[in-house]
């Protein structure tokens, strides 16, 4: 099994910080050389056409908090944030960032203020304990129907898309054109408390699994007696469904989920 990593105390960050500076210098050193995307100028172009000032709805529940060792915004992240792996340092240790403070809950409305590629010029310019090599996505979040959170929230993409309709799949996986109200208020009361509180239990679909605790790192699937069994895994918890509706859930990495019975 993978170590889990170790998370970096602030105080240490700040010593890397002051060991690791003149590394930061590096890609000014090198230009053309350290750009991290894959993606053209016309690609780019095009996707902030398509998100850039727009408002959306968030399709899953997201938490907030610090944004690594920069207080001035936030991070937010459908996972829980000791699992993130978005950060590497110098040394190869991987760097989670502070708690989450909080939840934003799925169908809050979120304006897209910017997304930032990391072009060489971009990652100079980055915070050298960020995960400066990643696609940025810069977000007002809604506090009130007419009022905004302060301070830019920061989501993360996954490092490695290769084009424009990857980018685009990772962010309409998150942002919805149109307001989840109507769907969340026929959820039942329990399931809108689940999602609400980012919490994965028995009897969500998993459409409402996934509004709660997001996407699945992984899943195993089976099929027993006429029906699909699949295995969803979240960092150190996994999650048993038959038939897309969670039967139990419980920790990945000592078995105590229970193997779903079928028709019992």
């Amino acid at each position: 099994m993978t170590a889990r990593p170790r998370r970096v105390a602030r105080y240490g960050l700040r010593l890397a910080a002051s060991i690791a500076a003149p590394l930061a210098l590096l890609p000014a050193l090198l230009p053309g050389c350290m750009s991290r995307t894959r993606l053209g100028a016309t690609e780019i172009a095009g996707l902030r056409t398509d998100y850039q000032g727009q408002r959306f709805f968030l399709r899953q529940s997201l938490y907030y908090g610090p944004f690594y060792d920069d207080r001035g915004r936030f991070l937010v992240d459908a996972h829980e944030f000791s699992s993130l792996r978005l950060l590497t340092a110098p040394d190869g240790e991987v760097i989670i960032p502070p708690p989450a403070q909080g939840i934003v809950p799925a169908g809050t409305e979120v304006e897209v203020r910017a997304i930032e590629f990391p072009d060489s010029a971009v990652i100079v310019r980055r915070p050298l304990f960020t995960p400066r090599y990643n696609i940025w996505v810069v977000l007002r979040v809604a506090r009130l129907p007419d009022r905004y959170q302060a301070g830019d929230h920061i989501l993360v993409l996954p490092s490695g898309l290769r084009d424009r309709a990857e980018v685009r799949a990772a962010l309409d996986a998150l942002l919805s054109r149109d307001d989840l109200a109507p769907w969340l208020a026929s959820r039942s009361a329990a399931a809108r408390l689940a999602i609400a509180e980012k919490r994965a239990q028995t009897g969500l679909s998993y459409e409402e699994l996934v509004a709660a605790v997001g996407l699945p790192d992984r899943i195993d699937r089976s099929f027993e007696r006429g029906h699909r069994c699949d295995r969803a895994y979240y960092a150190s918890t996994a999650v048993d469904l038959v038939d897309d509706v969670v039967v139990a859930v419980g920790r990945a990495d000592d078995n105590s989920v229970p193997a779903s019975q079928p028709g019992a």
